[in-house]
């Protein structure tokens, strides 16, 4: 089964059976955050195909700060694309543009760039180039039906794991993909 356009965080993702589950995700299209204590183990694993968030589980701050940077790096920013497009077809830096007027300050062109690619790629965008007058031409993307159904789907996944994180006080622990029964999913205290 492919995975393309889910975002999996697979916690003690450094040795075993978590680097064994994150390795499979990332084969199967998946976009995927490891964390564990060791950095140097998680970035062996990773292999630059993934996104490493060092966390000690037993220690909620760590925990909080590594949930804060999936959200800030690999969850709300395809559904922000989405959402800045499904108002209105746009370019690259259209798009970065749109996001930071929007209050994501910090979001990062390559990040947009690459997060276009990936979801043009998932069959959500289509893209077209329109001549420009000051310069190159611009490859402009838009959100088709199957865009439109993930942004509902995991924006609906979305809340349900922030909401699951929230009410653990931040503590979550095992694999998260974006899209897959939220409501069957257990935290490290075993509440839904």
């Amino acid at each position: 089964m492919r995975l393309n356009g889910k975002i999996a965080w697979v916690v003690g993702g450094s040795t075993g059976i978590g680097a064994a589950v994150a390795r499979e995700l990332v084969c199967r299209g998946a976009t995927v955050a490891i964390s564990a204590r060791r950095k140097e183990q998680l970035q062996e694993v990773a292999g630059g195909d993934m996104l490493v968030l060092p966390a000690d589980v037993t220690d909620a701050a760590s925990v909080s700060a590594a949930a804060a940077r999936v959200r800030q790096e690999l969850g709300p920013i395809d559904l922000a694309v989405l959402s800045v497009l499904s108002e209105e077809d746009g370019y690259g830096y259209d798009v970065v543009r749109r996001l930071r007027a929007a209050g994501l300050d910090e979001v990062g062109d390559a990040s947009v760039y690459g997060t276009l690619r990936r979801l043009y790629s998932a069959g959500a965008l289509t893209s077209y180039v329109v001549p420009s007058d000051e310069g190159p031409h611009r490859k402009y993307y838009g959100i088709n039906a199957e865009g439109r159904t993930v942004l509902e789907t995991q924006g609906k996944t979305w809340a349900a794991f922030a909401a699951l994180v929230e009410r653990n006080n931040g503590i979550f622990g095992g694999c998260w993909c974006m899209g897959f029964h939220p409501e069957g999913a257990r935290s490290a205290s075993g509440h839904t």
